[in-house]
This record gives C-alpha cells, structure tokens and sequence, in this order.
C-alpha cells in the first residue's frame, strides 16, 4: 500500500468512518489504492471512489449518471457542463467515452504526503455542490 493510501487508511480507522471498501490495483506502476463508497445526493446512491497512488495527486471520482446523452439533450449537457467547469474550480464535469456522467476533483499533495482530513471533507464539499447541481443536471438530461 502506498504511503498516502496508509495515511488515509488511518485517518477513516482513527475516525471509526466505516464506508469504504478498498482495492490494491495489481500490476500497477503507480501502487494505486482506491477507496469506493457511496454518496447519498437527493435519495439517489451516486458511486464515488477515493484514488491515492504514488503521484503528488488524490483523485474523487463521482458518476453521477450513466449514459446521459441523446441527440435531443447532447448540446444543453455540453452548455451545462461547460458553465459548471467555468464556475466550479476544484470540480470537473465530463462524459466518458462510454457516455456517463463522471464529477472529478483532484487534490494535489507533496510526494508521500497527505491531507486526510482535508480529503475526506472534500467529500462533504462534493456533497452540497451535488445537492446544488443534481436536480438541473438531471432535468438537463432527460431532456
């Protein structure tokens, strides 16, 4: 396990925090750990992931909608998205090349080191800005 991977991995026991499920990437040059878990965003269970590796980066991985485009709502996503990625600094919205609805943040961090605290409230972060966001998101889409 890498060293951030150890430091948040302490942080979740330290604090009794109970709601992830952890994987070591096999084969991986950059000793990936990823965390995953769930977000409660409007009654809806949004699957979030936590990746630490060896790099000065922590990633938060949202995917907020599978397969969201259709001809009818493609150029009002594109604007959407657009505007929440101009408004929005630490956040990224984007569509995967299997057309799903992903929110990234990333935090970057000194080699081996690690904000636990910081990183986990950025999931609360993530959480209200979801609130905020979900409801247009979604009409945006079904569309």
């Amino acid at each position: 396990m890498n060293k951030k991977a150890e430091i948040f991995n302490e942080y979740l026991e330290n604090n009794k925090i109970d709601v992830f499920a952890q994987e070591e990437l096999e084969d991986d040059q950059m000793n990936t750990v990823v965390f995953r878990s769930r977000l409660d965003v409007e009654g809806n269970m949004l699957p979030v992931m936590v990746a630490l590796d060896n790099s000065i980066y922590a990633i938060i991985r949202v995917q907020v909608a599978p397969k969201v485009l259709h001809d009818d709502n493609e150029v009002a996503i594109q604007k959407l998205l657009t505007e929440y990625n101009r408004k929005y600094k630490i956040f990224k919205y984007y569509i995967t090349e299997s057309g799903d609805l992903v929110l990234d943040t990333c935090l970057a961090f000194r080699q081996d080191e690690l904000d636990a605290e910081l990183l986990y409230s950025m999931l609360d972060v993530l959480i209200r800005h979801l609130t905020e966001s979900y409801k247009p998101l979604m009409k945006t889409i079904w569309a």
